[in-house]
């Protein structure tokens, strides 16, 4: 069956690369217009995973939700002591922001004797604000407005950084290098391709294979995300398991033709 299909392809290149064109083309246009889009949230009924944050949703809405992580620490070894009132504003700031359950203060009492939110030394606290939303239904500006809240401490000297699942959700890190991981491997694969085969041709066709495979069933994925629940990570992981397969089975198929060719 396979060779019947290989012989019947190779008999009628044109007609068949023409296809494809039309197919990735068509897909591409189809996603772009009718695409869904990457939902993260997930449910599985019955087990322990999903049973686990219902139980704290249902008796501690306030732990069930996303949290952010707002740690305070002097520039030049003061003890946060002097920085009382500042810390304390920006608490004061940060629970007046829309959605929040709660802010702990570093400076109580009870949070000074139980040394939990405090260096030892003295020079470092940290407040934790909960939220009992999900992160993906706050509004986006919910980051930025923690950086306001904090604003005062950060005039008063202090330098403040932050942390939490809301943080790594709203103000994701980013690098210019992995943000082009995809070209940087297809370079390399090219580059590769062209000393063993010593043809620009040959090195060309597997990358541009897998280029177009990725292509189209990326836009099918993309439309079947109207009907089924993908997350974020779908289009990376997809794009790399079809670079990768699509790029070693075209090489593959090349070298065994290339050999056949030389024989």
């Amino acid at each position: 069956m396979l060779g019947f299909l290989g012989r019947t392809c190779a008999r009628h290149h044109r007609l068949v690369l023409g296809i494809w064109l039309f197919a990735v083309i068509s897909v591409s246009v189809a996603a772009s217009q009718w695409g869904g889009e990457t939902v993260n949230n997930f449910s599985v009924p019955g087990s322990d995973s999903e049973d686990a944050p219902d139980i704290l949703a249902e008796d501690f809405p306030q732990l069930a939700g996303p949290s952010a992580i707002v740690v305070f620490s002097t520039e030049t070894g003061q003890n946060m002591d002097d920085f009382t009132d500042d810390v304390q504003q920006t608490v004061a700031n940060l629970a007046t922001i829309d959605g929040v359950a709660s802010v702990s203060d570093p400076t109580s009492s009870s949070t000074l004797l139980l040394n939990s939110q405090s260096s030892p030394n003295g020079t470092i606290f940290y407040s934790t604000v909960l939220f009992p939303q999900d992160a993906h239904d706050l509004p986006e500006d919910t980051f930025d407005q923690i950086v306001a809240a904090s604003q005062n401490a950060v005039d008063a000297g202090l330098n403040v950084q932050y942390g939490g699942n809301l943080v790594d959700t709203q103000n994701p890190p980013t690098s210019t290098i992995s943000d082009y991981a995809d070209e940087i491997g297809l370079a390399v694969a090219l580059v590769l391709l062209f000393l063993v085969f010593k043809s620009v041709f040959i090195a060309v066709l597997p990358i541009v294979n897998a280029v177009l495979g990725v292509a189209f069933i990326g836009g099918v994925v993309a439309l079947l995300e109207n009907v089924v629940t993908v997350p974020d990570v779908g289009a990376t992981l997809g794009t790399m398991l079809g670079l990768g397969v699509g790029v070693d089975y075209s090489l593959f198929i090349l070298t065994r033709a290339y050999g056949e060719l030389q024989e």
